[in-house]
Formats: structure tokens, C-alpha cells, sequence
């Protein structure tokens, strides 16, 4: 479900899948990096725009098993993972369970 989004719309980098998380820069995030925001639907080229959400409901890829409530974070690949609670930063709280490589419902803040 889509809901609550803050939107934006991006230059990338290089070709993003729906789901990868980006930073400010516009290029996928490395592992533990801040999200600025997550990409809502592919884009085929790095010369097509993207738009992509900051805040609210969407979707988001699974880099590893995630379960309801997890506090998410960027992995190497720009996929959200569990976070470790008290060591790492996290951006995002998963509101249904996934495994790798999946979609699944998230609450990007």
C-alpha cells in the first residue's frame, strides 16, 4: 500500500529498480548509508527521471529476511535490512514480512 507520501522526482545516476533506497546524490545507497528516499517505480535508463518517496507508506526491497516492526537500514545493495537497535541508524520500520529480494510494505520517516 502507497499512502502519506511525501513525493520527489530525481535524476539517477544509472537504471534503479522500484524499491532501492537512494541518497541525496541520486545514486543507490552503500550499506548503513542515510536514506533520502526510496524509488517508486524503475526507470529503463539513467536519462529518465524517477519518482520516488521520502516519507510515508510504500514499497521497498528486502536485502534479507525481515519481519513485521523490524527497524530497517541500507544495505551495500540499496536494499533495506534489519538494523542492529542501538548501533545503527535506521530510516524505515517494516509494516509486513519479506524475504530477499522481495516488495514489501514500509513506513519510511
Amino acid at each position: 500500500m502507497e499512502r502519506n507520501q511525501t513525493l520527489i522526482t530525481i535524476q539517477p545516476s544509472a537504471q534503479i529498480d522500484q524499491g532501492t533506497c537512494i541518497n541525496a546524490a541520486g545514486a543507490v545507497c552503500g550499506s548503513g548509508e542515510p536514506v533520502y528516499a526510496i524509488v517508486r517505480q524503475s526507470n529503463t535508463a539513467d536519462v529518465e527521471p524517477v519518482e520516488c518517496f521520502t516519507s510515508g507508506e510504500g514499497y521497498a526491497l528486502a536485502g534479507a529476511a525481515v519481519a513485521v516492526g523490524d527497524l530497517l537500514k541500507s544495505d551495500a545493495n540499496g536494499r533495506l535490512v534489519p538494523a542492529t537497535t542501538g548501533t545503527d541508524a535506521w530510516f524505515a520500520i517494516a509494516l509486513e514480512a519479506a524475504s530477499a529480494g522481495e516488495l514489501f510494505t514500509v513506513l519510511k520517516i
